[in-house]
């Protein structure tokens, strides 16, 4: 080979080695670049975990800033306003390892955001009035009650011993170009636990609005603050079907059925017999309802009575009428002491606002969700709570003679 030849093969090799060079340096930049890059992942997941830290306080800071309330209610203590997640436990299962997944990054956004700063599980406090009232189509005398929220030095809100009731407010009522001013007064509380003051209310007396109608209420607090909601008395219900003459020898049940007024309304109906008792001269008149069935469950059979429902008809077994007739004398030898007079179907129909919170109370719950929280549910502008009504309708039934006779009692029924 000729010393030209072995100059030029050695200058192509040079070159080449330069360019591998070049190219390891291209390299190296670029591994650099991703060097950059995983650092500025770094930072973004560090912010990420830092927004989920913060989100996560404000979710308790919320959940502490609405703490119990202590309201009274006037046809039976419906349970505090809440809701607000639903899982649904098929999907749970479905889709594990993605929940798993989840949970693990929030832990570790926990784990991470703790070591940067102190979380404080409470928000800056704000006052926040409610204003529940019901108008109840079965009385007339009717009942509301103002409370507000309230803030404690820990996070336990049973720490506060303070009956948050708002006291000394002026609440109206318009009704059929009327206006009625309701009163403020006190009653004994049952449980003295907590609070040890007396419970604090508003009513007004014969006050019993027709059906169909619309009633409005504005409470104005001492503070300037002002609540007020407006809501419509349902209207009468049309009698679908009913069983009169009671119990039927053609079936084993007896039903009652009416026409829905309206999508997403819900009833409670009840079945129910009037009786006396005769002591000597005194005369003592006593109300009994009788459930839907009875269910065994061990050596007992426990009654079933009607629930809230959407449902617009209800049935009763004849069975259950039977256990029903034979309470009430259970003990007594005398059956003639006991004289039946009369029996009802009762419905309550509820308006809107009523079947609303009571559906976001009660409106998922099933053998397959899981409810983490419930909603908020309030009609009241200027603050929270539930202004609604329902209505009550009876529909009178007779007993056979023969069958009240069957257990010893007198027969009443005009």
């Amino acid at each position: 080979m000729k010393v030209e030849d072995i100059k030029r093969e050695r200058g192509q090799g040079t070159r080449e080695m330069g360019q591998g060079s070049r190219d390891r340096g291209q390299g190296t930049r670029e591994r650099g670049q991703g060097t950059r890059e995983m650092g500025q992942g770094s930072r973004d997941r560090g912010q990420v975990t830092r927004e989920m830290g913060q989100g996560t306080r404000e979710m308790g800071l919320r959940n502490a800033e609405m703490e119990d309330h202590s309201l009274l209610s006037p046809y039976k203590k419906i349970k505090s306003l809440s809701k607000k997640y639903l899982f649904h436990k098929q999907s749970i299962i479905k889709h594990q390892p993605f929940y798993i997944l989840i949970l693990v990054l929030s832990l570790c956004s926990l784990f991470l955001s703790s070591c940067e700063e102190n979380v404080n599980p409470k928000a800056p406090f704000r006052d926040r009035y409610i204003l529940n009232f019901i108008v109840r189509g079965d009385t007339s005398y009717q009942i509301a009650v103002l409370t507000h929220s309230y803030t404690v030095n820990g996070v336990d809100p049973y720490e506060n011993e303070i009956d948050p009731a708002i006291k000394d407010a002026d609440i109206k009522i318009w009704y059929d170009s009327d206006v009625y001013t309701m009163r403020d007064t006190t009653i004994a509380r049952n449980d003295t636990s907590r609070y040890k003051s007396p419970v604090y209310y508003y009513y007004l007396k014969n006050f019993k609005p027709g059906d169909d109608k619309y009633v409005e209420v504005k409470a104005e607090l001492t503070n300037g603050r002002s609540l007020s909601s407006l809501t419509k008395i349902p209207a009468k219900i049309s009698i679908d079907s009913v069983d009169r003459m009671i119990p039927s020898a053609d079936k084993p049940n007896y039903t009652f059925a009416w026409k829905s007024t309206g999508t997403g309304i819900y009833y409670l109906s009840r079945f129910r017999f009037t009786y006396t008792i005769r002591e000597g001269s005194t005369i003592t008149w006593y109300n009994k309802e009788v459930p839907i069935t009875y269910n065994r469950i061990g050596d007992q059979d426990l009654p079933v009575f009607p629930s809230i429902t959407k449902n617009s008809a209800i049935t009763f077994e004849n069975s259950a009428l039977d256990s029903a007739m034979k309470e009430i004398s259970k003990g007594e030898t005398d059956k003639s002491k006991f004289e039946l007079k009369k029996a009802e179907y009762e419905l309550l129909v509820f308006d809107k606002p009523l079947s609303n919170y009571y559906s976001s109370i009660h409106g998922y719950l099933d053998d397959f969700s899981v409810r983490i929280d419930e909603s908020d549910y309030s009609n009241v502008t200027g603050g929270f709570g539930i202004f609604a009504s329902y209505l009550k309708q009876i529909i009178n039934v007779t007993f056979k003679e023969k069958y009240v006779k069957s257990f010893g009692y007198r027969y009443g029924f005009d």
